[in-house]
């Protein structure tokens, strides 16, 4: 009887310790809104690789609009590499001063940075 006990109670901890590591795992953050655009030419970009942290500027008739290189669905960070598409038509537009269109998910302030965590989800070059 008292092995029985045991082990109901085990299997409950385990259930109970499933579940919250899977409900956290299921916690993302989300946009504050729907896709927005920023339209103008690219005047520079930020690379900081130990923070994951990469931006391009937008400049746009409104301002500078930052965008960053991170993951739309969640605003995760991503390592940039030499095979990142996005990063390379910023790159070509910066090069020969042409216009683009980013699209771009707004996670909102990111205090550490100071400005919106703005992840590019498109271009249009």
């Amino acid at each position: 009887m008292i092995r029985l006990h045991r082990v109901v109670w085990l299997a409950v901890a385990v259930f109970v310790g499933v579940m919250f590591f899977a409900l956290v795992d299921g916690v993302q953050a989300q946009p504050k809104s729907g896709l927005k655009w920023a339209a103008g030419t690219v005047n520079g970009f930020t690379f900081q690789p130990h923070e994951q942290f990469y931006t391009a500027g937008i400049k746009t008739p409104q301002g500078v609009t930052f965008v960053r290189f991170c993951n739309p669905a969640n605003g995760a960070p991503v390592a940039l590499t030499g095979d990142n598409v996005l990063y390379e038509l910023l790159m070509k537009a910066y090069d020969k001063g042409k216009s683009v269109q980013v699209g771009y998910y707004d996670f909102g302030p990111d205090p550490q940075a100071g400005i919106n965590k703005n992840c590019i989800d498109r271009v249009v070059f």
